[in-house]
């Protein structure tokens, strides 16, 4: 019988063969796990920059509502009443410095109070119209000394009476009367105003 090369040889080829194949195939199955991994990985960083995108552009949107919110609630007040305020049914001193939104701020060219005593009338009054509180503070407009300051009063009502800080000399005063409002509904501050007056004390 006549043998052709050599039996362990072929063997071995084969087997190299059959390994290399299946080494093959599993770099190829790794470098799929690979890609995939990858991929993935990729996919993950594009979602997660558009999420921040999306929340970036949501916050800039929202930003300043949030803001508005905030200052409102800094700016809104509890009603505090003030207790010598009463109804008011005769004549409304001229407005000033007619309507701002709305709003009626009283005039007041001069008020007369006697010298070397605190108490004084002065008529601060809240039109009916208005809609919002009014509080008043007197100002001395030489040093900035505040001789008076009242309480919220409802439209309609008005202080006929206070008692100054203070008594003043015989003389002439250039003052201010300082009306701060604030909204009926929300409570939150709304625009006020300066009144220039003249003390006449004597």
């Amino acid at each position: 019988m006549l043998y052709i090369g050599n039996r362990s040889s072929c063997s071995q080829r084969r087997n190299g063969f059959i390994q290399l194949a299946f080494e093959r195939l599993f770099t190829m199955e790794e470098k799929k796990t690979s890609a995939h991994k990858k991929g993935l990985f990729i996919a993950v960083g594009i979602l997660c920059m558009l999420l921040l995108m999306g929340a970036g552009v949501f916050t800039g949107m929202h930003y300043q509502e949030w803001m508005d919110a905030r200052y409102a609630e800094a700016e809104r007040v509890t009603p505090e009443l003030d207790d010598a305020a009463q109804d008011w049914t005769g004549a409304a001193p001229p407005s000033k410095n007619g309507e701002q939104q709305g709003i009626k701020i009283p005039g007041y060219a001069s008020i007369s109070i006697p010298a070397g005593e605190t108490d004084a009338k002065i008529l601060l009054l809240n039109p009916e119209e208005n809609p919002c509180y009014f509080s008043f503070e007197l100002i001395l407009d030489e040093t900035g000394e505040s001789l008076f300051t009242s309480k919220m009063v409802e439209p309609g009502k008005a202080i006929q009476e206070e008692t100054l800080s203070r008594a003043l000399e015989a003389g002439e005063y250039d003052a201010t009367i300082k009306i701060s409002t604030y909204s009926l509904d929300t409570n939150t501050q709304m625009n006020g105003a300066n009144v220039k007056t003249k003390l006449l004390v004597g």
